[in-house]
């Protein structure tokens, strides 16, 4: 994955966890932030950039990305195996996406219910692995 695609993954990601990650209304309004920029990517503009400066504004997100990126970057051959802050390491788990491909969501167990999507209230799609 490139770093483009890896930055907005994050982002994709990053959204489940906000509220875990911030106070209600700085996640609240970074959701809104990284869903209007993920829109743009799919219109075609360049936003990683601007997601990596969202993200950056807090300590808890910018330690979140960066662990993210690091584990996502392919010159160092990895790919998962280490936990991100405050969740469980995605390896092995269910991925789902929302159709509109700005949300993901990845279930460690059978019996976690699955979401909607945030932005769009659709139901997530199941994509394969995290």
């Amino acid at each position: 994955m490139d770093r483009t695609e890896a930055v907005l993954e994050g982002a994709r990601r990053i959204r489940h966890f906000l509220p875990q990650l911030l106070e209600a209304e700085t996640a609240t309004g970074m959701d809104q932030e990284l869903a209007r920029l993920l829109a743009q990517a799919r219109q075609g503009e360049k936003v990683d950039n601007a997601i990596l400066l969202v993200v950056a504004r807090e300590r808890s997100t910018r330690a979140w990305m960066q662990a993210f990126l690091e584990l996502e970057d392919p010159a160092r051959g990895l790919k998962g195996g280490e936990a991100l802050p405050g969740h469980p390491s995605p390896v092995n788990a269910d991925r789902f996406v929302c159709p509109e491909d700005d949300y993901v969501w990845c279930r460690h167990s059978v019996g976690e219910p699955v979401p909607l999507c945030p932005t769009h209230g659709v139901a997530l799609v199941r994509a394969g692995q995290c």
